[in-house]
This record gives C-alpha cells, structure tokens and sequence, in this order.
C-alpha cells in the first residue's frame, strides 16, 4: 500500500474516532481551503491522552495534501503562552515526508484563541511552513477558524476558513 493510500485510512480513522469518541478533547472540521488551487479541507483530532492528540486533515484543491501526525502540549510557556510540539507524516502530490515543530496557542480575548507554528516538512528540500490561525468560540464546541500557512522552498503558501466541532 503507497504513502497516500495509508495516509487517506488513517485521516478517515481520525475523523470517524472523533465522531464517535467523546472520552477527550475531539474535534472534527471543514472549510475553505486554498493551495495551489482552491477546494474544501476536512480535519480531526482525537485526544488519545490528557495532554497527547491525534491529528489528522486534508486538503482538495488542484492538488491533494494529506496530514497525519501527533500533537503533545507540553508544561513549558513561552510568556505565558503553553509551547506544543507536533510530528507526523505528510503527503503533496509527487512527494512524501516526515514533518517535526513546535508552536504556541494562546487565548487573545474571551471568546478568540490565536495559534502560531513553525514546522520542517522532508516533503521538499529545506521545506518549512509557518503557520498564523485565529480561532473565535461561538460557544463551547463550535468555532470559526481561519489561518494562513507561509512556506518556503517554492511551495505555495495556504489559507483556510472553515468552522470547526467539538465533542
């Protein structure tokens, strides 16, 4: 079975485990999605530990990108923003690789939480991404999100406005 095979399975068993599992932090989305094209993006998230998530999305436009990975919420704060570290698999097309980075998410306002990453893709040569998002509550479980994405190494950069479920 190919990379992109495996990574289509595994976005689909996070997005039904999340439907379906409402034991932690879960959370499912679809949106607005340009890059290299414009299309629709679907994400998901299941909390597999207190501080430990599954992560998975896709991205249809022009081109195909598939996302898999882990995301743990460490106790370090940069100010008084909590630091994370992401790691998992990617897919573009005509490449696969391995993506590592670390980010803050910290609340702005009441009801607005900001998120900034910086992530290394060995999809690409030298291939980082620096992604910027903004998430506002409606209420407890569902969101607007929007965010731009900067890459390098000739990749196109990626913007996303979608709304976003959580159990």
């Amino acid at each position: 079975m190919d990379m992109k095979r495996k990574l289509q399975l595994t976005l689909c068993a996070v997005v039904l485990g999340s439907a379906s599992s409402s034991a932690l932090a879960n959370q499912i989305g679809v949106g607005y999605y340009d890059f290299n094209g414009t299309g629709i993006y679907v994400h998901g998230a299941i909390g597999l530990q207190p501080n430990l998530s599954l992560m998975g999305e896709l991205g249809e436009t022009n081109d195909t990108m598939f996302r898999v990975g882990l995301r743990y919420n460490t106790a370090a704060k940069l100010s008084n923003a909590p630091v994370h570290v992401i790691g998992g698999l990617s897919s573009y097309p005509g490449d696969n690789g391995v993506y590592v980075g670390a980010g803050i998410s910290s609340g702005l306002a009441t009801d607005l939480r900001g998120t900034a990453e910086i992530i290394h893709d060995t999809a690409g040569p030298g291939f980082f991404r620096m992604n910027l998002g903004l998430e506002y509550a409606i209420d407890r479980q569902l969101s607007l999100q929007g965010g731009y994405s900067v890459n390098t190494d000739r990749v196109s950069d990626e913007f996303r406005l979608g709304v976003s479920y959580r159990f």
